[in-house]
């Protein structure tokens, strides 16, 4: 054989030398540097050829997830520098493990000649897949992984090692054990979850060194290094769809593109399968309404198995839990709308089985699903309208637990940060209270939801609830949430420059509160009507109203709401340009709440909004760096979960004294702020002084 070896070589000296193509230099330095042997030009092999059995890609260009190549080619380099024999790649059906498992194994292929530590001289590919899904639907396919019979014949077989397929089946592990140390060996099992035999766990648990491995699964393996896929960024979701598109022939509209991409939650085979769908000829909308439907072969294809191993069980329960929150929830309220009470354990427990599965996406403390498996499991929801009633009954009950005393006159001294944090879970579950619950639930709800829309900036969506919460209230005669709700919608309306409608609902809501013999919420009706006032230049009928909603705090011995009343007499002097009058009203109200922030009630943001008051009064008197200061430590405190009509004050008051100092760069910057939502928040007169404030500054800029 060595002699015929020689032969051969010699012979394709000559044919290459002799007919002009390359010269013995030539060749000889091609010999080197392909390390080409006798052997190999026999055989057909060189010397670093890597024995592979690797499917061909189905995916064209390969988009996105660099950053988990990245991890995951990190995990497979030689020891010391990674210790992971094993990787798994987890994540909901579809959302692209098997094709980043075979652009990790094909980019090793193309780059053979890497150094000796990084690269594989033996790429075994073994896929356990039974289904597959076309645009025609979900396609059986041949089991070719079912035993750990079947990886030793593939491993066998792409080695060429016809010994180990002819051993006796007693002498195979340990023959296949001794042949993946003899070369730096990448295994990759596809779609672990359909294999039933331990035996291949054990063997993954134990892979002989060198040799590492790449699995794909939707179940989490405990003892590999994980990487969990999620759907693609937006940037890839949309140059994916672009290139399908291109392949099938498809155009979509920018537009269409992002409704594809919001409603697949950028699962990759859900956007391909979509594109193919459109490619036989169904319309873009019959396709986007089909993404909604719980039954279609996407949702299928993607959730029918993994729910299955679930059913009857805790986990069952929390999945079906999950589908009522709008962006996410917490373990508490998760455990508590999936009725397991304080059996914290058997909510963990299902948490962590849901994880694995990927069912769920866990962000810190937090869990979610994607809109793809929302609307599966809004389907298996559906199934059991008995279920789905007593799950929506605890679920609107957990949000009722967790405020105190929501029909108080005086109801946002129960502030609280879960107010934001829930805020579009408290939203959502107005809807199904108006739809399922009862009036006293959509009522306490809207109280909840109040504060967290004003935060959000969403004062159209919060006046349309409140008018559609107030309707309710007249219907079933409950006059204390109809009270409030009239002086919610008085301070938008008021807000909005609306003084006629505002003043006509303060006055409603007093007359409410004096009916009722409510001296606290008289008190507040009082103000309310000193604002409007106030806004309209009346300010002797506004201190009127004032002294009268004092006179009634200070009989109730009630500091917060004395405190709270001083708070319009303030604005009432600095309106007025009484200054010094002004800065000594705050003054008071400022050491009064700062003095007792810590205690239940909290009005924390009514003690720092003052701070933001007297600012103002700081600016107008010349202390500006003290105005700075003031409107800062306000903004700091606040953050994002400040109103954003008062957050975009304090962002004008911030430009004025900056504008004051001499920092005209962030006077600018803040007053762009303050007018974009004063605009976007339609609050008059405000925005009319901040745009010609802002005027102002840019004519500056640009002379």
């Amino acid at each position: 054989m060595e002699t015929l070896g020689v032969i051969a070589g010699i012979a394709a000296f000559f044919y290459m030398a002799f007919i002009g193509q390359k010269t013995l230099k030539e060749w000889w330095h091609d010999r080197r540097r392909n390390a080409l042997t006798p052997d190999a030009l026999v055989t057909g092999r060189p010397a670093n050829a890597i024995y592979h059995n690797l499917p061909q890609p189905d995916y064209g260009q390969f988009i996105g997830r660099e950053a988990e190549l990245a991890q995951v080619m990190r995990q497979l380099r030689s020891y010391p520098h990674s210790q992971h024999a094993l990787v798994t790649i987890d994540g909901v059906g579809g959302v692209g493990k098997s094709a980043l498992a075979l652009e990790v194994a094909h980019r090793y292929l193309r780059d053979a000649g890497s150094p000796s530590g990084e690269r594989f001289d033996a790429i075994i590919w073994t896929s356990a897949k039974q289904t597959v899904l076309t645009a025609e639907g979900i396609v059986s396919r041949k089991q070719v992984l079912r035993t750990i019979d079947d990886i030793y014949t593939t491993i066998a077989v792409t080695l060429e090692r016809e010994d180990i397929i002819k051993a006796p089946a007693e002498e195979q592990s340990e023959l296949i054990r001794k042949a993946l140390t003899q070369q730096r060996t990448l295994l990759i099992v596809d779609n672990l979850e359909t294999v039933d035999d331990q035996a291949v766990l054990e063997f993954l648990r134990e892979l002989p060194a060198p040799t590492k491995a790449i699995v794909t699964t939707r179940h989490r393996i405990d003892v590999a290094y994980s990487i969990r896929l999620q759907g693609l960024p937006e940037v890839d979701a949309l140059k994916l769809i672009e290139k399908e598109c291109e392949k099938k022939g498809v155009a979509l509209k920018t537009e269409e593109a992002q409704k594809l991409f919001y409603r697949t939650g950028s699962v990759p085979l859900a956007m391909v399968w979509s594109v193919a769908q459109m490619g036989l000829g169904y319309g873009v909308e019959n396709v986007l309404a089909n993404l909604g439907q719980p039954n279609s072969d996407i949702a299928r294809f993607c959730f029918d198995s993994a729910v299955a191993r679930i059913k009857g069980t805790e986990a069952y329960l929390l999945l079906l839990a999950l589908s009522f929150f709008a962006p996410n929830a917490n373990r508490d309220a998760l455990g508590r709308t999936a009725g397991l009470g304080r059996d914290t354990l058997s909510r963990d427990e299902g948490l962590v089985l849901l994880e694995k599965l990927s069912l769920v996406n866990k962000q810190g403390s937090r869990f979610s699903l994607l809109p793809l498996t929302k609307t599966y499991v809004l389907g298996e929801l559906a199934k059991n309208s008995e279920l789905e009633a007593r799950l929506g009954r605890q679920w609107i009950d957990y949000f009722k637990s967790l405020f105190a005393n929501p029909e108080d006159a005086y109801y946002w001294r129960w502030f609280s940060y879960e107010f934001v944090e829930e805020g579009s879970n408290i939203v959502a579950a107005i809807d199904w209270a108006f739809a399922n619950g009862e009036a006293e639930d959509v009522l306490t709800l809207t109280y909840e939801a109040i504060w967290y829309l004003e935060v959000a900036g969403r004062w159209t969506e919060l006046y349309s609830l409140v008018q559609r919460s107030l309707y309710l209230a007249r219907s079933v005669n409950n006059r204390k949430a109809i009270a409030r709700f009239l002086g919610e919608l008085g301070w938008l309306d008021g807000q909005r420059g609306n003084y006629v409608n505002a003043e006509e609902k303060f006055t409603e809501a007093h007359r409410i509160y004096v009916d009722l013999h409510s001296r606290e919420g008289e008190s507040i009706g009082l103000q309310w009507l000193s604002i409007v006032n106030r806004k309209r230049q009346k300010f002797s009928e506004s201190f009127k109203l004032c002294d009268e909603a004092l006179k009634i705090a200070q009989e109730l011995r009630s500091g917060d709401l004395e405190a709270l009343v001083n708070t319009e007499r303030g604005k009432l002097y600095r309106d007025m340009k009484d200054w010094g009058q002004s800065w000594k009203i705050f003054s008071k109200v400022k050491d009064w709440f700062e003095s007792r922030v810590a205690e239940a009630p909290r009005d924390e943001t009514i003690a720092i909004g003052t701070w933001g008051h007297l600012a103002l009064v700081a600016y107008h008197v010349g202390r500006y760096e003290e105005a700075r200061k003031l409107c800062l430590r306000s903004l700091e405190f606040f953050g994002e979960k400040g109103s954003k009509g008062y957050m975009a004050t304090l962002k004008y008051r911030l430009a004025l004294a900056e504008e004051a100092l001499g920092n005209r760069k962030d006077a600018m910057k803040h007053a762009e702020e303050a007018v974009h939502w004063f605009e976007r928040l339609e609050i008059r007169p405000d925005v009319d002084e901040a745009r010609a404030f802002l005027n102002k500054l840019e004519k500056k800029r640009s002379k």
